[in-house]
């Protein structure tokens, strides 16, 4: 049993969409499951995979290498605010080069990941998650596959002077 979600791999965060390869034998089996499942993707959401499923790797190959400068240039943004006050720079930074967020481990200082994510969103326009809401206390979660242009640089910018103030006070 392979199950697929679109979502990371075809570029469609948030859309609640995959499938599943099977042997027909389990079939029947699988049916049991899938009754208890209340709700469907909508049909635009449908088309859609399955227009990315039939262009298949370059489409997705185009996706990914529009990822390359925001994901750059965030991680960039997020060193120069925590170069001087990061104790452990070997884990600093999590996330793959085909993901779409990265999770950054905070200094000691800034362990609360609820109150920074507060005041990124409160006093900067800046939404990021709580770590500990992806089951890892002491990171923010920032993902990056939304924004281009002139928005990710104010957003960049407003998330380096969020992370700087929230080091200062």
């Amino acid at each position: 049993i392979n199950i697929f979600s679109m979502s990371k791999a075809y570029g469609c965060p948030g859309w609640r969409i995959g499938y599943i390869a099977y042997p027909p034998r389990i079939r029947g089996q699988l049916q049991k499951i899938q009754d208890t499942v209340l709700i469907t993707p909508p049909q635009i959401s449908q088309v859609f995979a399955l227009a990315a499923i039939k262009a298949g790797k370059p489409w997705v190959q185009k996706k990914l290498d529009t990822l390359h400068k925001p994901r750059t240039l965030i991680s960039q943004a997020v060193h120069r605010a925590f170069r001087e006050n990061h104790d452990d720079n070997t884990h600093f930074l999590r996330g793959g080069d085909g993901a779409i967020y990265f999770l950054f481990s905070l200094p000691k200082t800034l362990q609360d990941d609820y109150a920074l994510t507060r005041d990124l969103v409160n006093n900067h326009g800046i939404a990021v998650i709580p770590g500990t809401a992806c089951g890892a206390p002491g990171t923010i979660r920032i993902c990056y596959a939304n924004l281009s242009g002139d928005k990710l640089l104010d957003a960049i910018s407003r998330l380096e002077r969020g992370l700087t103030a929230a080091l200062i006070s």
